[in-house]
């Protein structure tokens, strides 16, 4: 295994790429620029996977190339954001689940991570710290609405996938208010106040302990190829 702290300066810039690929695995292409770039994580969406054990075998593969080692990711959310529901049961939303209380948010939480940790990932791109505000397009994908409650619930998600040893990554910070459609679309209505993004979220939000934190979402200058460039937050937001 390659020593961190020996990586070229065109390896590290590489360690800050996430990247995926088209199909259920990488061409020829695709294994190139892997070798080339050396990207610090690869991100599996709903097309790359056709069942558990193949995905398993994949990942084990992708790692045993990698060096140094990879980060296996995916966003499996459960509700609208259910990368596994062609080859495992749907998993309800986590606003569907907060209704039910907190020992349905947990029961998610865990089934999310046993099935991503049978798939052979190390990292999960949620859970959501946004604010499900009223008329939100994330209303459906958020925990709560209240920031405290965002916060407590957060918290529980990623204590069960730690026990699995899932790495997390809250999102979407710095809180992407009331917009009725994400800011990846053709068009953005809100329905609040766009500089309210970072109160919106909140301290309570922000300070619940991750391991990774999205920014926003990517721009149309990134290669499509580049799924997006993480970062670790280095300071708690008051």
């Amino acid at each position: 295994m390659k020593d961190l702290g020996r990586l070229t300066l065109e390896e590290r810039v590489g360690q800050l790429f996430f990247v995926g690929f088209q199909g259920l695995v990488p061409d020829a292409e695709t294994k190139a620029r892997f070798e080339r770039i050396r990207p610090g994580g690869i991100v599996f969406l709903q097309r790359n996977v056709q069942s558990i054990d193949r995905t398993y075998e994949l990942n084990l593969h992708l790692q045993s190339q990698a060096n140094p080692p990879v980060f296996l990711a995916m966003n499996q959310e459960g509700g609208a954001v259910d990368r596994l529901k062609h080859v495992v049961a749907p998993i309800p939303s986590v606003a569907e689940l907060a209704d039910l209380g907190t020992a349905a948010v947990r029961a998610g939480a865990r089934l999310i991570a046993s099935e991503l940790d049978a798939c052979g990932f190390n990292l999960n791109l949620t859970p959501v710290l946004d604010l499900g505000l009223p008329g939100s397009v994330m209303r459906e994908r958020a925990l709560a609405a209240a920031p405290i409650e965002v916060s407590r619930l957060g918290r529980v998600v990623i204590d069960e996938f730690e026990k699995k040893a899932l790495l997390s990554c809250g999102r979407h910070f710095p809180g992407l208010g009331g917009p009725s459609a994400t800011p990846i679309s053709c068009c953005l209505e809100s329905n609040g106040p766009a500089g309210n993004s970072l109160p919106r979220m909140s301290s309570h939000s922000t300070s619940c302990r991750r391991d990774w934190t999205w920014c926003s979402y990517p721009t149309a200058t990134i290669p499509p190829w580049v799924t997006f460039v993480p970062f670790r937050l280095p300071f708690r937001i008051a």
